[in-house]
């Protein structure tokens, strides 16, 4: 099964939602997963929510 069908096959079902291509939205995410990151890096933060 091509990634494509996959994606519209989740979508199909419910389990993703089709989103239109934004930058602004495409650049929040980003940064989302960098602090994400930087926090999963913290040898401060439990095991537990260093993954999270």
């Amino acid at each position: 099964m091509s990634s494509d069908a996959a994606l519209e096959n989740l979508a199909r079902i419910g389990q993703l939602d089709k989103v239109p291509f934004s930058s602004d939205l495409m650049a929040r995410m980003l940064a989302t997963a960098r602090s994400r990151l930087i926090d999963a890096q913290r040898s401060d933060n439990s095991a537990e929510t260093r993954f999270d």
